[in-house]
């Protein structure tokens, strides 16, 4: 597959994921609340309830997406969090029961966050590594899409569906949108080649052999570059930019090779120690 398909394919999967989690799962309650209220008996105050309820699940899932950085785990996550936005809609429809209802929300605010959240920094990711503008204005395109689209389906679905019915039928759609939205194994194949985290591969990966160089970036984006960096690195050879974020790294073919050196006499060989820099990055 070609570089400019895979982008396509991969900026795809993030406007479905959040047509799905944002529209779907958390935003189609908002067009179905009037019927609900005609035909369910919801009231004003269990509404309102609700959909508190659906912003503290968000909170709690933006709370434990800020504290994981393992690209491995977040992919896992977010791929679970597709699969509870449709379970979460299929919920909407099973009961009457106002609790059913809160935790269906709860557990949607939760999915929303990881479409939103962990999804978006996987796409971001994937885009910033393989050299590509950071297109999330096409990306976030999936919420206006998700929320405009579920308010007129409820608009069309109203002439022949009943509330439950329309729940129903969202989480058919629910399911018609989750087969693409996760569609990018490219991710996936180069995440499970990142290197086990054990001491001495967080050695290498943190310290490129004592030679890896944390900088800050100021508040016009731009990297700060120590000056330390100046007396191993010669930029004018090829350089790495790792990271994501207000953190980065810059590894330096310069300091491989002066790391290596420094590797061999520390550790007495070469055993261990990848045999070249792209083995650990993605």
């Amino acid at each position: 597959m070609s570089d400019q398909r895979q982008r396509i394919k991969v900026l795809s999967a993030g406007i479905f994921s959040l047509i799905l989690v944002m529209g779907v799962a958390r935003f189609s309650y908002t067009p179905l609340l009037p019927l609900m209220q005609q035909q369910a008996g919801l009231g004003v105050a269990e509404a309102g309830w609700l959909a508190a309820i659906n912003y503290a699940g968000y909170l709690c899932g933006a709370i434990v997406a800020s504290i994981i950085s393992d690209l491995v785990l977040k992919d896992k996550l977010y791929r679970i969090g597709l699969v509870v936005a449709i379970l979460s809609t299929a919920m909407m429809g099973l009961s009457t029961d106002t609790t059913v209802w809160a935790v269906s929300r709860f557990i949607a605010g939760l999915s929303s966050a990881a479409g939103m959240l962990l999804g978006t920094g996987l796409i971001l990711n994937w885009l910033i590594r393989h050299n590509h503008r950071s297109e999330l204005g096409i990306h976030f395109a999936g919420i206006g899409l998700g929320i405009a689209g579920c308010a007129i389906a409820v608009a069309l679905m109203n002439q022949w569906l009943d509330w439950r019915e329309q729940w129903f039928a969202f989480t058919v759609i629910g399911c018609l949108l989750l087969y693409p939205a996760p569609e990018w194994e490219d991710i996936e194949r180069k995440l499970v080649r990142l290197p086990n985290q054990n001491k001495q591969t967080r050695r290498l990966q943190r310290m490129l052999l004592g030679h890896a160089t944390e900088t800050e970036l100021d508040g016009n984006g731009r990297i700060l570059i120590p000056p330390r960096l100046r007396d191993f690195a010669k930029l004018d050879k090829r350089v790495e930019l790792v990271g994501l974020g207000k953190k980065f790294e810059i590894w330096n073919e310069e300091a491989w090779e002066q790391s290596r050196n420094d590797w061999v006499a520390t550790e007495g060989d070469e055993s261990g120690m990848p045999d070249a820099l792209e083995s650990l990055i993605l």
